[in-house]
């Protein structure tokens, strides 16, 4: 994986993977722009710090060649491929940052490298999904799987004052209300069996007239 070329590392590794396209779409956090990113230094200074930091530049030389290299053996539709991934990055982004009030799922068709699937609410909570918020679900389906197994008795259930946010639907429920939404955490609720198909809706827990997509992703640029 080459940072500056994200974009042909991620198609590559589809193809090594044997993955569908739909598995590497992705929205980016904790990217950053620096101040000196635009400066420009002296050649002397440039071989200094090349000098200085001599095993990094071999180390991204040589798997900036091997990126290339196995570009160019992947074959000639390689770059067909490429400019279908970066539409289909644009449209996944385009779609998942529309308000909730002009949102509608749309359906990407089947290609030859990826099968057909729904641009909808709940795929768009899981690709914005803050990775803290990840990160506690899954800690909090481990543990509840630990304790099953274990046989733990289990806390106080559901209430009226709590809702969702006790057990059985959650152990780290305090850090689950900190790290996600409230569409978040349902979301995750519904595709873990915790809720019913006509239990799981947003509205239902967050009080709106219709579903909403949640997160924190970056807006189109």
């Amino acid at each position: 994986m080459v940072m500056e070329y994200f974009d042909e590392s991620l198609v590559l590794l589809r193809r090594l993977l044997c993955w569908d396209m739909q598995e590497i779409l992705n929205f980016k956090y904790n990217s950053y722009k620096y101040e000196l990113g635009n400066t420009s230094f002296s050649e002397q200074l440039i071989q200094n710090y090349r000098q200085h930091n001599a095993i990094d530049y071999a180390l991204y030389e040589h798997f900036n060649r091997t990126l290339w290299r196995k570009i160019k053996m992947a074959g000639s539709d390689f770059r067909e491929e490429l400019l279908h991934f970066r539409w289909l990055q644009t449209t996944m982004k385009t779609q998942c940052n529309r308000p909730s009030d002009d949102f509608a799922p749309i359906y990407i068709g089947e290609t030859a490298w990826n099968a057909g699937f729904d641009i909808d609410a709940t795929f768009c909570t899981w690709m914005k999904m803050w990775h803290m918020c990840y990160f506690t679900l899954l800690r909090d389906r481990n543990l509840r799987i630990q304790q099953y197994k274990r046989k733990v008795p289990q806390g106080p259930k559901s209430s009226a004052t709590c809702g969702f946010y006790c057990e059985p639907y959650c152990v780290l429920c305090t850090d689950i209300k900190k790290s996600c939404t409230p569409h978040e955490y349902v979301t995750h609720l519904y595709r873990e069996g915790l809720l019913l198909p006509d239990q799981s809706s947003s509205v239902k827990v967050i009080g709106h007239n219709q579903a909403i997509h949640g997160g924190k992703a970056e807006p189109i640029s």
